[in-house]
């Protein structure tokens, strides 16, 4: 609250204002989406300790570099068009951000928190902190905004502008024909399907056509649905490209070129089984190491992928990071 400004302190402190949430779940886990042995000691959040994060996650595991997705996600569909607010409540996001742990910790890096509704604010708060040295990327929410239009250019131009790499997570998106399925497994399986729809949007749109400095990383949506995308849009590219011009490559080239995906949540696998999938990419650069922490289906880096040959594992627990985040620097070993 301290890193909030008035007016709109009061409408947290006075008004018991509350961002709206949609899923009508009871969360499957005892500690609702988190794991119950990251909360703090002290009874606070998950994951808004510097210390007990630092024990928990980045020593225990020997990781070189995080970067922090962060849970604020002033999404579009839970602000109703309070755009005032939504940029308010990320510039005071981004302010603890920077002050509570990247500026405190090496290993950590950041992303920007935006309005992203409203790009003329949200471009603002990108030259605000986008040039910070720890700050990485930009998150942009997966919620029911189809980010492709070119009313979100902006946002695209100046993240490319300071080098800034897009991500994408899903807030609260809906899976089911605008709506809620009975069961919180229903919901949960199909989130890669919104995954699908923002990539589509984004390459058919001609983003990375107009912005070819651009990266994007899909994060916690998997990479599995990645080679059946990449393939059905060629498939429907070579049928009917006359209706975007502007698009010149193949689709699955556009997304090898710009598009990474997270690991988390990963399905249990051989290394068979694993390599089918990458085969089928093309390629060995797209996946990235993920771990969810502090969520309830975190990714362990010890026990999560199966036994790859150490060149591909380097690369998708260090290199492909390395490689879609220009502003990392490049401090060897796993990350």
């Amino acid at each position: 609250m301290k890193y909030l400004d008035e007016p709109w302190r009061q409408y947290i402190s006075d008004a018991n204002w509350v961002q709206e949430k949609h899923l009508p779940y009871t969360q499957p886990a005892v500690a609702g989406v988190d794991r119950a042995d990251a909360r703090v000691p002290d009874g606070r959040p998950a994951g808004t300790d510097l210390h007990f994060m630092q024990k928990q996650l980045l020593d225990e595991c020997g990781h070189v570099y995080g970067i922090l997705t962060g849970a604020l996600d002033p999404s579009p569909s839970s602000m109703h068009g309070w755009y005032e607010m939504a940029a308010a409540l990320a510039s005071a996001y981004n302010n603890w951000q920077i002050e509570t742990f990247l500026e405190k910790d090496d290993r950590l890096y950041g992303s920007v928190h935006l309005s992203a509704d409203d790009p003329q604010a949200a471009v603002r708060e990108i030259e605000r902190v986008g040039s910070h040295p720890k700050m990485v990327q930009i998150l942009l929410p997966i919620d029911d905004k189809l980010w492709g239009d070119p009313y979100y250019h902006p946002i695209f131009e100046a993240a490319e502008r300071h080098e800034l790499t897009i991500g994408m997570h899903h807030n609260e998106p809906p899976t089911h024909f605008g709506k809620w399925p009975r069961y919180f497994i229903e919901w949960h399986t199909l989130i890669p399907t919104a995954h699908m729809i923002q990539v589509s949007n984004l390459v058919y749109n001609g983003v990375f056509e107009k912005f070819p400095g651009l990266k994007l990383v899909m994060i916690e949506g998997g990479f599995t649905f990645a080679p059946h995308l990449m393939k059905k849009m060629d498939q429907q590219y070579d049928n009917l490209r006359h209706e975007i011009p502007w698009l010149k490559r193949k689709p699955s080239d556009i997304i090898r070129e710009h598009v990474r995906f997270t690991t988390q949540p990963m399905e249990e696998m051989s290394k068979k089984e694993f390599m089918q999938y990458v085969d089928q990419m093309g390629s060995e650069d797209m996946i990235c190491f993920s771990t969810d922490y502090p969520h309830w289906d975190y990714d362990s880096p010890t026990r999560a992928l199966p036994n790859l040959d150490e060149p591909l594992r380097s690369k998708i627990f260090y290199g492909n990071a390395l490689a879609s985040y220009p502003k990392l620097p490049d401090g060897g070993g796993d990350a």
